[in-house]
């Protein structure tokens, strides 16, 4: 049996997930309401999730060599977030890096590449946007 050990980040306020607990503890819940919000919130981020694969197969076209077409004007008629939560996967899927950008960057990104004139050339996540402007798309590929 291995002796209890306290992970240092449970103290460290930067985490959503410690910055909850601390406030759950300073109330009165009932701990049925709190589950069923979870069971709530669940489906909520299930729903986006389908809405985000919705956007993503009308956005993007990923290519048989790994590589995707970005559609420029499917990208500019998205909200900004549904623009981000797109380069997000859209990363995912054609880049090398094992972490995810952080939302500042993918902000600053979905700016760049919605801008008018659009960026011509941006890298992130381990991939690098290409813009075709004969076409109005970008061409994503691995950095």
């Amino acid at each position: 049996r291995q002796p209890w050990i306290e992970d240092p980040s449970n103290s460290n306020m930067n985490y959503t997930r410690n910055r909850i607990r601390k406030y759950l503890a300073t109330q009165n819940y009932d701990e049925e309401r709190v589950v069923a919000l979870i069971a709530r919130i669940a489906k909520i981020r299930e729903a986006l999730e389908c809405i985000v694969a919705e956007d993503f197969s009308k956005s993007v076209e990923m290519l048989a060599d790994g590589a995707a077409i970005l559609n420029e004007e499917a990208l500019r008629a998205l909200t900004p977030h549904q623009g981000i939560k797109i380069l997000s996967a859209l990363l995912q899927r054609v880049g090398t890096s094992d972490t995810q950008p952080r939302t500042e960057q993918l902000t600053l990104l979905y700016e760049e590449l919605t801008a008018s004139p659009p960026a011509k050339r941006r890298a992130l996540g381990g991939c690098e946007f290409h813009y075709q402007p004969k076409n109005r798309c970008y061409r994503v590929e691995v950095e």
